[in-house]
């Protein structure tokens, strides 16, 4: 480590030490982060649905009305991963949108998982028999219509 990298860590800890309520909501971030972390690796290492690789453009389209195209690298009956998802989503929020697989449309709703440059990770919260069924018949629908060249 370099001189003005030390220089500068020592200038940090000076001013959070000087300012306790900057470095209170620093710790609070820092251990919010992590707990969101853990518990998305925790709910996505306990299931054991088989993921399928999709790799298809669909319409989705947000609560405010508002749409982009997208695509669904995978999907399971736990969660997708999608390509070109809205930059304002953000690991651990909760989201809600409706993918337009034309003519199906998928709801799904569910909480940012992980992202990882443009492929962002959901985990679903509804995981009722009826949306298992969905999610199933929007696989058969998205696997039976040809790939895009």
């Amino acid at each position: 480590m370099g001189r003005d990298a030390v220089h500068a860590g020592s200038a940090l800890l000076d001013f959070l030490e000087a300012q306790p309520v900057v470095a209170l909501k620093l710790e609070m971030a820092a251990a919010k982060r992590h707990t969101i972390n853990a518990a998305a690796a925790l709910e996505l290492g306990q299931r054991n649905e088989v993921r399928i690789r999709v790799c298809r453009r669909v319409r989705l389209v947000l609560e405010d009305g508002s749409s982009r195209p997208v695509t669904i690298d995978n999907l399971s009956s736990g969660g997708l991963s999608l390509r070109g998802a809205p930059e304002t989503w953000s690991e651990g929020d909760v989201v809600a949108f409706d993918l337009h697989l034309s003519p199906e449309v998928l709801p799904c709703e569910g909480r940012v998982a992980w992202i990882h440059g443009n492929l962002v990770g959901l985990a679903f919260t509804d995981c009722s028999d009826d949306h298992d069924a969905l999610i199933h018949r929007s696989l058969r629908h998205l696997l039976k219509s040809p790939r895009p060249a």
